[in-house]
């Protein structure tokens, strides 16, 4: 399986366990983001969404417009992309393949989304939501049908806000959430939720304790591991916790400067992680070392598949 990241000349792919170095796929594009079989791509740039074939890169503009970042995700099948309309207003969701998309009729008006992240069900959707430029509510909303006719259903506010854009990370059964806002004080907090409303329903775990700055949590694909990134030192760190004992499993420092994305590579017991260091570092959980590093300049993000 490739690692996908954008960089200052496009997006590149690479292998985490091969040699060779990143080979470009495509000489645009920022935030890419694997479709759910590993053989699409989709990414924006300059507020147009494009989608590309892994074995035929050759990118098609599927939307066009948004005016901004879309925060999109793949709906599990593969087939459409949800996205933030910054220009329409509204969330919107994308036929990958027709490339037509249409709104949810969802967002207030004079509100802005900063976040979105869907359960691999398809059945929830995790947003950032608040004024333009204000401050952000976490909201659960319930998805129904499936492909064309995907609708929102009940949706629910997590009485959390904050200055900064939620950072989140959403269990694919839909019972407990992470994430850190500055209310907190930037840690990372675990709560439970009730999969039937999507409510908080019993007291928030938190996770960090000697960093109160910490972004990008992500889960394991198991649901047994978290990874964040924290600012233990100057340079950085890379934080792995067992959700299943409360226990941090190890710190993984390597990087010259603060990590500002990390995710975990499917069904391997490794981590990739992009730093401002202008690098990429593939890491072995279980040892804790760095199995492969790219220098690869100005990182974009990191996508796993």
């Amino acid at each position: 399986r490739s690692i996908a990241f954008a960089a200052d000349q496009g997006i590149f792919l690479v292998h985490p366990g091969g040699g060779g170095s990143p080979s470009i796929i495509c000489n645009i594009g920022s935030n890419p983001t694997w479709s759910p079989d590993s053989k699409q791509l989709a990414f924006d740039w300059y507020g147009d969404i494009y989608v590309t074939e892994i074995t035929n890169a050759s990118p098609r503009a599927v939307v066009t417009g948004t005016t901004s970042t879309p925060h999109m995700e793949w709906t599990p099948d593969g087939t459409h992309l949800i996205y933030w309309n910054r220009t329409m207003g509204d969330l919107h969701i994308c036929n990958v393949t027709s490339e037509e998309s249409r709104s949810l009729d969802w967002v207030p008006p004079g509100q802005e989304i900063a976040g979105i992240t869907c359960s691999r069900d398809a059945r929830t959707l995790l947003v950032s939501l608040g004024p333009f430029g204000g401050t952000k509510n976490l909201w659960l909303l319930h998805l129904s049908g499936e492909g064309d006719g995907i609708a929102i259903g009940d949706s629910y506010p997590i009485s959390y806000t904050t200055t900064d854009d939620i950072q989140c990370a959403l269990s694919p059964d839909g019972t407990s959430v992470a994430f850190t806002v500055s209310e907190h004080e930037g840690h990372l907090w675990q709560y439970p939720l009730d999969p039937a409303t999507g409510l908080i329903n019993g007291e928030g775990t938190q996770l960090t304790h000697e960093s109160s700055t910490n972004y990008s949590p992500g889960l394991s694909p198991d649901q047994t591991a978290l990874v964040w990134t924290a600012h233990l030192t100057e340079k950085g760190a890379l934080c792995l916790l067992d959700l299943e004992t409360g226990e941090e499993v190890c710190t993984l420092i390597g990087h010259l400067h603060p990590v500002k994305a990390v995710a975990f590579i499917r069904d391997v017991q490794r981590i990739v992680s992009a730093s401002f260091d202008q690098t990429i570092k593939v890491w072995d959980i279980e040892s804790g070392i760095a199995l492969r590093s790219f220098k690869v300049g100005s990182i974009d993000c990191v996508a796993a598949p």
